[in-house]
Parts: structure tokens; sequence; C-alpha cells
């Protein structure tokens, strides 16, 4: 595993390990703190110990080392398995959505994947500014994010019930946290739901059904969406070929999605499925082996991401 961030002091690395630890990065960005703690005990439990190479500047490479025993039978993928995806809001149904989110990713991310379903999106940076676009455009549903600099998204949904009530506006807290209980706590604090990062489409469409009362067309992939594509026959856009492949490579989930939904919005709709399947497998490894194979082409006009 390998980030190219600010790097870490060299007394300040045997910390990272602590469980509720967090560098100024982790802070900034969320999070619980747990991450490299679980990461490394999962490690211990399977015979080795997460390790961290890092100097200021140049980033932190976290690495270990496992032995394993062939496989005695061919190992079950789960891309075989398949279900009814949504597509789109059905005809005559509208959602007007607004996304609150201190990071600019997580902002561009959901706002595509809202945008590819049908709905409306406005965006707010901060809970401060969340109030102000509410007050101009009233959203039928917000998702709030619960950790951010100024007013946090707990506040910004108290006072955004003050002023107009307890569910005259629906709201969703989403957040890189998942544990069962804080689900619970959001409840209490006034959420109508809660979402956990990195999205899901599944997991949104239910949110908005069962909030809005909408609902979507649903598509089931042929036979054919099922064969495997050969990569050395595809040719993609070079930047977001690159794009795709960094994703990958960092096993950046979120990043991989977000290159996903643009990939389908390119037009390739069935290549963008096969890849989705690989990532839900838990075989982004396997997308990433796949798209170094993919030729690169021209240019695309614009990027996935900022």
């Amino acid at each position: 595993m390998l980030d190219t961030g600010p790097g870490i002091e060299p007394e300040k690395q045997a910390e990272l390990f602590e469980p509720f630890h967090q560098g100024e990065a982790g802070r900034k960005f969320g999070g619980t703190g747990l991450g490299l703690a679980i990461s490394r005990r999962q490690v211990e439990l399977m015979g080795d110990e997460l390790k961290v190479d890092s100097a200021l500047g140049q980033g932190a490479r976290f690495y270990f080392e496992l032995a394993f025993e062939p496989a005695e039978s061919a190992v079950s993928t789960g891309a075989q398995q398949v279900s009814a995806e949504p597509q789109h809001l059905a005809t005559g149904h509208h959602v007007s959505a607004l996304i609150v989110d201190d990071v600019q990713e997580n902002r561009d991310v959901l706002a595509r994947l809202l945008e590819s379903l049908g709905c409306a999106v406005q965006l707010a940076r901060t809970g401060e500014e969340s109030l102000e676009v509410v007050e101009k455009r009233k959203p039928d549903i917000i998702f709030m994010d619960i950790r951010m600099e100024g007013i946090g998204g707990i506040e910004a949904t108290r006072r955004i019930q003050e002023r107009f009530g307890r569910g005259a506006i629906k709201i969703i807290a989403i957040s890189a946290s998942v544990f069962r209980h804080e689900r619970g706590e959001y409840l209490a604090a006034g959420f109508d739901e809660f979402i956990g990062k990195p999205f899901r489409v599944p997991e949104v469409c239910a949110c908005l059904e069962k909030l809005l009362n909408v609902r979507f067309d649903y598509a089931t992939p042929g036979e054919a969406d099922l064969t495997t594509p050969d990569p050395a026959t595809l040719e993609l856009p070079a930047d977001l070929l690159e794009q795709l492949r960094d994703a990958a490579r960092r096993f950046s989930a979120t990043r991989l999605e977000s290159g996903l939904r643009e990939l389908e919005g390119a037009g390739f709709v069935a290549l963008a499925q096969h890849l989705r399947r690989l990532s839900d497998a838990g075989q982004i490894r396997s997308v990433s082996e796949f798209l170094e194979k993919v030729k690169s082409g021209a240019a695309k006009a614009q990027s996935i991401a900022p």
C-alpha cells in the first residue's frame, strides 16, 4: 500500500498503529483512527507484521509478506452473481439533492452518481454554506457529511430542522466511519438514514426509494454483458485510462467508482460493468492487471476529477 502524501516523521511512525491515533491528514479528512490498528492486527493474525517505510516529503509505504498454500480447487470470484441494478429514476419521478462535504473528491463522486441516476444536484462545502443553500432553494434530500470544519453535520442538521421542521427535508448522514452503534447515534441526532463511504449505487437508491417514495428503472445485465472483454482489443482515452489505472494501483475504491461512472458516460457500459463486478468481488488487483493491457488513445476533453 503506497501513498504520495507529505510523509511521516520517524518519531511518529510507531504511533500510527495505536487505536484512535490520527495524524494531521487523518484528522482533516475524517475517519476514526482505527484503520491501521485493525490492519496491523489482521496481518498479525495471518502471521506477519504490518510495517511502514516513510520519509518527509516522499509519501509512505505500508507493507507485509504472507505465504499461502496453493488452492486445491477453483476459487469462486463472485463475478457471476447477477442482480438487477438501478439505472435511472422512473418516468414521472424527480429528486433534488444537496451534497454537503468538505472534501471535493467526495462531493464529485456522489454528485456524478446522483446525476447519472437523473437527480438534480446542488453542492455545499461546509455546514455554514449548506444553511445558505437550503434557504435559497430547499432540496428534497440532503447528504450531510458528519465531520467538517466549522459547523459539523450534526449541528447543521439541527439548525435546518429548527428552521423547516423535522422531516420537511430528508437528511442522510454520510461518513467514512461505519460502526453499527454510530448509525443509531446519527438517527437519534435527527438524521433519517446513514450511508457509509465509499458510496454504493444500490444503497444510495434504496435510501431515495425509502425516504422519498421514488422509483427507479432497473436493468439486469444480459448474458452478453457477463463475457470477459479482451483488453488487447480495447482503446480508451489516455487521461481516462490513466485515472482508472492510478485508482486501481492505489486500491482506491472511491476513485475507481468515479472512473467507472465516467467510463459509462463515455459509452463503455459493458466494460464498466465488468470492472465493477471485479471491484465488488474484492479483485481490484485484477482490475489493475486488466487495465494495464488496454491501449491508450487520444486524450478526452475533461478529466475524471479535479
